[in-house]
């Protein structure tokens, strides 16, 4: 293992003006994990985290299973599977078994935020996957001597298990780069021929790289090739990403967790007394669901059915939240003259999105949070400035606000949990 890690950092640290060093390294029998960062960003890789999955004959194999490690960098998080799937042509369905038990199974107990696989914003799945082709040996290598890799590609067992419509599907909502390179299995050791013992197994793409990116974040594949290297059976492969990174200004960070405090000492019952004798508001705003039901707006139909099963309970509270903001945003829309009803209608507005704010200081763990109340507290201040003006672009900029803050929560619900 030593050797190879400083090769790799010598091969890297040959192509590279900075240098790298080995942040952290891990092995399970015949897979392991290399992470290798630039050294001056190094202080930017934190809480790393690295556990060990066996699947092959309940865990009792030692070269089946995965290993799985997570990582921030930034205000990103990373997480990395590195598998070694159950092999032989028909047992399809023990990968895909492989697949589902690694993510049920794997949990980084050390990681409160980040505890499971799809809960990071990047996930990426890679090593000996094992997936086959259903065709023909002498088909397949006469199609590989010709380039034909798109007709071989339709009878791959992965991609015929990510296009169908069953509950066996292998990696859903995985993305694969366009292969564009010969199969990787099996050869003969030290040369570059397909197997030519008894077995005559075909050749199979049996190494892969997939990649799963959370909504809002952006990645791109710059590489996805393979190295022609003769020490084993398999060709190794490889691909380069280009990942968005997020930053969270951190001085602004503390400057919200301040005002939270603050608010939510001195947030009173007033607040949801006055919201309850204006709509008629069941429940509390600091804790449970709220159901709008205004006499004078139109009929509200709620961004959620209350506990419906697919919602956690603070997903169903921000909706709610939601559902309670567009209500008002609607009643805000039909005034017209009447300043006093205006600036009540906007008032309540801004409690409710400050009794959102103090709803979220209790996740301020999740990044998705911080970033929702940053948005939240910056908008806070502009209806404030709206509030005391009067004119007519006063009156579009805080139905303009509103629309912003409602579209804000609901593309952001989905990733706090």
């Amino acid at each position: 293992m030593n050797i190879w890690e400083d090769k790799i950092m010598k091969s890297l640290n040959g192509l590279r003006s900075k240098k790298v060093i080995l942040a952290n390294s891990i092995q399970l029998v015949g897979i392991s994990i290399l992470v290798y960062i630039q050294e001056d960003h190094a202080q930017f890789l934190r809480n790393f985290t690295i556990e060990k999955t066996k699947t092959a004959v309940q865990g009792l194999a030692g070269n089946k299973g995965a290993l799985c490690c997570r990582f921030d960098f930034r205000d990103t998080a990373i997480c990395c599977i590195c598998a070694h799937h159950t092999a032989g042509q028909n047992k399809t369905i023990e990968r895909i078994k492989d697949i589902k038990d690694i993510y049920e199974q794997t949990r980084f107990p050390n990681s409160i935020k980040n505890a499971k696989i799809e809960s990071h914003d990047y996930i990426f799945w890679f090593g000996d996957l094992n997936f086959r082709v259903d065709y023909p040996y002498q088909e397949v290598t006469a199609r590989v001597r010709y380039g034909d890799y798109d007709t071989l590609l339709d009878y791959d067992q992965l991609n015929q298990s990510q296009n169908s419509n069953n509950d066996q599907k292998a990696l859903p909502d995985f993305i694969e780069g366009k292969v564009k390179f010969p199969p990787t299995y099996k050869y003969d050791i030290g040369s570059e021929r397909y197997d030519t013992s008894e077995l005559m197994r075909a050749p199979a793409w049996c190494d892969r790289i997939l990649y799963k990116v959370k909504s809002g974040l952006a990645i791109e594949e710059l590489e996805y090739n393979r190295a022609e290297l003769f020490l084993s059976d398999h060709r190794p492969i490889k691909a380069l990403f280009e990942l968005d990174i997020t930053v969270v200004d951190q001085e602004k960070r503390l400057k919200l967790e301040k005002y939270l405090h603050k608010v939510s000492q001195t947030l009173d019952k007033s607040v949801i007394l006055n919201l309850h004798q204006q709509y008629r508001i069941s429940h509390d705003l600091l804790g449970a669901e709220i159901i709008l039901k205004p006499e004078s707006a139109p009929q509200i139909v709620p961004s959620v059915t209350v506990n419906q099963p697919h919602f956690t309970k603070i997903q169903e509270c921000l909706l709610n939240y939601n559902a309670t903001l567009a209500a008002l945003r609607d009643k805000l829309q039909t005034i017209t003259k009447d300043q006093s009803v205006y600036n009540t209608t906007l008032n309540l507005i801004w409690k409710v999105v400050r009794a959102i704010m103090v709803f979220l200081a209790d996740f301020s763990a999740q990044d998705k949070a911080v970033e929702l109340a940053l948005l939240l507290f910056d908008s806070m201040e502009n209806l404030r400035k709206v509030s005391q003006s009067s004119g007519e672009k006063d009156y579009i900029d805080s139905i303009s606000i509103v629309d912003q803050i409602h579209a804000a929560i609901h593309s952001s619900v989905q990733f706090i949990k």
